[in-house]
C-alpha cells in the first residue's frame, strides 16, 4: 500500500515538475523575443515571430520550444540562414532553473526522501508549508529568475540593462508579498517557519521601526521622482547621449584615419586569455582581498559584517575605476570597455543623484523615528508604565515593509558604490542598471540576499575569466561583461544555495546563521 502511495504521489510531483520545466522553456523562448527586441524599441508582441533575413513568419512547429531547433537543424527552413543556439540554450537555461526551483521550493520532500534526497537544508524554512498556500511565493521566484536570466542576455550585448525589467518585478513583489500575506495570515501564519514572513523581517513590535523606515523610503523615492518630472532637480547624465554620439564619431574617424595611414585597427577581432583574466581580475580582485583584509580586521573588535562590507565595497570600487582606466601600449582607451566609462563629468552628475536621494534618506530616518515612538506608545492601564513592546503589525503590512527595504538595501548598497566611486575617481564605477536589479532581487528575496549576491559577484567575474574563451569556442559569447551579469548569476546562486548564504554569514559572525 505505501509503494503504491509513492507511486501516485511521484506521479503527481512528476507530472508537476514536467509542467514546470515546460513552462520554462515556452518562457525562455518569449525571454529571448524580450532580449532582441527591448533594447531595439521594437514591440515584444507583434508582429509573430518571424525569419529575420527572408521575414517568413514562423509556424508553431518552427516555434515550438527547444525541439523547434533541432528539428530545423538550426536553419531557416525557407531561406536556410543559420539560427543562432542561443535560442535553444535560453530555452534549456531557463527551463532548467525553473524546474530546479520547483524541486527546492515546490515539490513534496517526501518524494525526493523516498530515493534518498534530503533537501532539507536548500529549501527556505517557509517551503514545509503546502505549496497550496506558497505557491506565490514560487511564482515570485519564477519572475525573478526569468528576469535575470533576459537582464544577463541584454547587459552581456549592450552593457545596459532596460529599467522596465526591474521596475516590473518591483512592481509585482509589492503587490503580491501583501496579498500573499494576508491570505497566509487568514489560515493561521507561518506555523512551519520561525519566521514572521518568507522574507527577513522583525518579529513582534520591533517591526514597527523597520516597516516605517521602509515605507518612509518608498514614499521618498516617489516625491523625487515627481521633483525630477517637474524638472525641479536636476536630472543626471542628461548630456551623455549627446557627448556618446560625439566619441562615437571621434572613434569613426579614428578608425577611418588608421584605415587611411595603414595602420592596424584600433579594435581587435579577438582577444586571447590573458589580457580578458587580467581585465577581470582587475575589477574583481580588489573587491576580494577588500572582503577578506576588512573582515580579518574587524573580526576581532565583533565587527566582521561592518569589515565585509566596507572592505568589498571598497575594493569593488577600486576595481571598477582601475577597470575602466585601463588603456593600451598606444594611449587609447580599450575598445573592449563600454564607451560609458570615458564619461568625463561622472562627479558632477552623481552629485545631482545625491540630490535626489535626500528625501529618501530623510523619510526613511522620519519613518524609523515614527516606528520607533509608535512602539513604545503602549502604556499599562493599572501601574501607568511605558511598554516597550507593542504589538507585531499585520502580515500584510510586515511583508510589504520587508519586500520595500529588499529593494531599498538592494538597490542602495550598489548605489552607494556607485557614488562615492564616481566621486573618488572621476569615472562611473556601476551602471544604474545595476542599482536596479538588485532593487528588483531585494523586491522579491528581501534586504539579506541581495548584500550576499554582492559580494559573491566578485568571484563570478574570477570564474568568467577563466571559463569564458572555452566556452567562446562553442558558443559567441562576448570576451568582457559587464557587472551585471556576475550580480545575476550571484543572486541565482544565492537563491539555490540557501547553505551558502547562511555559510558566508556564519563564518563572518562566528555563529550559526539561519535564514528565512
Amino acid at each position: 500500500m505505501a509503494a503504491k502511495l509513492m507511486f501516485y504521489q511521484w506521479l503527481a510531483q512528476g507530472t508537476i515538475g514536467l509542467f514546470v520545466f515546460a513552462f520554462g522553456a515556452c518562457a525562455g523562448s518569449f525571454l529571448n523575443v524580450v532580449a532582441y527586441r527591448l533594447p531595439r524599441g521594437l514591440n515584444i508582441v507583434s508582429p509573430p515571430s518571424a525569419c529575420p533575413k527572408c521575414d517568413t513568419r514562423l509556424g508553431w512547429r518552427e516555434n515550438f520550444p527547444i525541439f523547434g531547433w533541432f528539428l530545423l537543424r538550426g536553419k531557416c527552413s525557407h531561406c536556410g540562414v543559420r539560427i543562432s543556439p542561443q535560442y535553444v540554450l535560453m530555452e534549456l537555461v531557463v527551463a532548467t532553473l525553473f524546474l530546479l526551483l520547483w524541486a527546492l521550493w515546490g515539490m513534496d520532500a517526501r518524494a525526493l526522501a523516498s530515493i534518498g534526497i534530503e533537501l532539507g537544508p536548500w529549501r527556505p524554512d517557509w517551503a514545509a508549508a503546502p505549496i497550496a498556500l506558497m505557491w506565490p511565493m514560487f511564482a515570485l521566484g519564477v519572475v525573478l529568475v526569468g528576469s535575470l536570466v533576459v537582464s544577463t542576455l541584454i547587459d552581456a550585448q549592450t552593457f545596459t540593462i532596460p529599467a522596465v525589467i526591474p521596475w516590473i518585478v518591483m512592481g509585482i513583489a509589492f503587490i503580491a508579498h501583501p496579498v500573499h500575506a494576508h491570505f497566509v495570515a487568514q489560515a493561521g501564519g507561518l506555523n512551519a517557519s520561525p519566521f514572521p514572513w518568507t522574507i527577513p523581517a522583525p518579529a513582534g513590535g520591533a517591526a514597527w521601526p523597520f516597516v516605517y523606515a521602509a515605507l518612509g523610503g518608498l514614499i521618498g523615492l516617489v516625491i523625487a521622482n515627481l521633483l525630477l518630472a517637474f524638472k525641479l532637480i536636476p536630472r543626471s547624465f542628461a548630456d551623455f547621449a549627446e557627448w556618446e554620439q560625439q566619441a562615437e564619431a571621434a572613434f569613426a574617424k579614428a578608425q577611418e584615419n588608421a584605415k587611411a595611414a595603414g595602420e592596424p585597427p584600433a579594435e581587435p577581432e579577438g582577444e586571447a586569455l590573458g589580457p580578458v583574466l587580467v581585465r577581470t581580475l582587475v575589477l574583481t580582485g580588489p573587491a576580494v582581498a577588500g572582503m577578506i583584509a576588512g573582515t580579518l580586521v574587524l573580526a576581532p573588535h565583533g565587527k566582521s559584517g561592518l569589515g565585509l562590507a566596507l572592505g568589498g565595497g571598497l575594493g569593488l570600487v577600486v576595481g571598477a575605476v582601475l577597470r575602466s582606466l585601463l588603456v593600451r601600449e598606444d594611449g587609447e582607451a580599450n575598445s573592449a570597455d563600454p564607451i560609458w566609462t570615458q564619461y568625463p563629468h561622472a562627479r558632477r552628475e552623481v552629485i545631482k543623484e545625491c540630490v535626489f536621494l535626500l528625501p529618501v534618506f530623510a523619510l526613511i530616518a522620519a519613518g524609523a523615528w515614527f516606528g520607533a515612538g509608535k512602539a513604545l506608545l503602549l502604556e499599562d492601564l493599572q501601574t501607568g508604565e511605558i511598554i516597550a513592546t507593542a504589538e507585531a503589525p499585520p502580515l500584510w503590512l510586515l511583508a510589504l515593509g520587508a519586500s520595500a527595504m529588499g529593494a531599498l538595501v538592494g538597490g542602495g548598497s550598489v548605489w552607494a558604490v556607485r557614488i562615492l566611486g564616481s566621486i573618488a575617481f572621476g569615472k562611473e564605477a556601476m551602471g544604474l542598471g545595476d542599482v536596479h536589479l538588485m532593487a528588483g532581487v531585494g523586491a522579491v528575496l528581501g534586504w539579506i540576499d541581495p548584500l550576499i549576491a554582492f559580494f559573491v559577484a566578485p568571484f563570478s567575474g574570477i570564474i568568467w575569466a577563466l571559463l569564458g574563451p572555452a566556452l567562446g569556442r562553442f558558443v559567441k559569447l562576448p570576451s568582457v561583461l559587464p557587472y551585471g551579469p556576475h550580480l545575476a548569476l550571484a543572486t541565482v546562486v544565492v537563491m539555490y544555495a540557501k547553505p551558502l548564504g547562511e555559510g558566508l554569514l556564519s563564518l563572518v559572525f562566528r555563529s550559526h546563521v539561519n535564514l528565512p
